[in-house]
């Protein structure tokens, strides 16, 4: 019943005949808040005053950041559409709740013809739009591989006291260094990588670590480890962390100083101990793998078309608000703006009637 009300609406404006609002609104000026005395009016929107409150509810909604003049006639045009759109409500026999005002009055009823919802068929091509004006969310940040050494003087760092773990790394520190001696004179027993240690786009099952370097180290750690050394050998993978739109990604992202050391590190490199939270580790870097794009998979879909939907209804609802506006007879009072926002808001102000095609008459 909405849809064709709004039809039929159109359909009269277009004609330049709009419908007579009853009286209820025909004779309403729309009166500023209860216990609000002085509240001048601005200018007539049709048969509507304008009251310098209507702006005052808008401006008060409007971002800080926009300047004073820009704000204020940004907030007089949508108070003038919002009583045009209170009178919409009355044509479609609907009607303001008491305690609302205009903009709320306006933005619940168009909220409610144009609802935006989820499921509706989205333009595949702003879909695809917003795929692409998101692309960094749906991306998966650099990976590196890493084969990881730990000493764990504390497998919970929470409950670890700090002088015993402060002892304890005093006291492992001396086992590491003999390992990472141990690690290069293993290392001088095997081919150099050469330019392949500078490849950066490589998954760990094809890199020219894989094999004797990755051997060379789990044989040297399994050496210490039968030394009495608390070695705990992992292969893992971790992102790098602080990617612009990854925040709320699932990532791994790896250990702060261990991470730090790989962004710099070659393919082959096997790092000096490096203290972490759980006391130390030896890291060779094993495959770095560029940024990549992930597969938009239907979860992601189904939000970029709900968000494309929300956008269409905010597109329609704001063109209707543009059009009731357009086809309007405004009427401002010039002393009345320039007093409270000035001479240039007012020179700013719509001045065209699409009804007449010629300049609304000032007062």
């Amino acid at each position: 019943m909405k849809a064709i009300g709004l039809v039929l609406l159109t359909a009269l404006v277009a004609c330049g005949k709009a419908p007579s609002p009853p009286a209820a609104a025909a004779s309403a000026n729309l009166p500023p808040p209860a216990g609000v005395e002085a509240d001048p009016v601005l200018g007539k929107v049709d048969a509507f005053e304008l009251h310098l409150s209507h702006v005052r509810d808008r401006l008060s909604r409007l971002p800080p950041t926009l300047n004073p003049e820009d704000a204020a006639l940004q907030a007089t045009v949508l108070a003038a559409q919002d009583l045009l759109a209170v009178r919409e409500m009355y044509v479609l026999k609907e009607t303001p709740k008491p305690d609302e005002r205009p903009w709320q009055s306006a933005e619940r009823f168009a909220a409610n013809v144009w609802r935006g919802e989820p499921n509706c068929e989205a333009d595949p091509g702003e879909v695809k739009l917003l795929y692409m004006q998101q692309l960094a969310r749906y991306k998966h940040p650099a990976k590196f591989a890493i084969w990881d050494a730990q000493m764990q003087c504390c497998p919970d760092p929470d409950k670890c006291p700090p002088a015993d773990l402060a002892a304890c790394r005093g006291a492992t520190l001396p086992q590491m260094k003999k390992l990472a001696e141990d690690l290069k004179v293993r290392w001088k027993t095997l081919a150099p990588l050469g330019l392949a240690a500078d490849v950066t786009d490589v998954a760990v099952e094809q890199s020219p670590v894989k094999g004797a370097r990755t051997d060379a180290f789990e044989a040297a750690v399994a050496d210490g480890a039968a030394r009495d050394v608390r070695l705990q050998l992992r292969r893992y993978d971790f992102f790098r962390a602080g990617e612009p739109g990854f925040g709320g990604g699932h990532f791994r992202a790896g250990e702060p100083n261990i991470a730090q050391w790989v962004e710099t590190a070659h393919l082959g490199d096997v790092s000096q101990p490096i203290e972490t939270v759980w006391g130390y580790s030896l890291v060779l870097l094993a495959a770095r793998e560029p940024t990549r794009s992930g597969k938009a998979d239907p979860a992601i879909m189904a939000q970029l078309n709900a968000a494309a939907c929300k956008q269409m209804a905010e597109r329609q609802r704001q063109e209707w608000r543009d059009g009731l506006l357009h086809a309007a007879v405004l009427r401002w009072d010039r002393e009345a703006v320039e007093a409270h926002f000035g001479a240039g808001v007012y020179k700013r102000l719509p001045r065209n009637s699409a009804r007449f095609g010629q300049p609304t008459p000032q007062q």
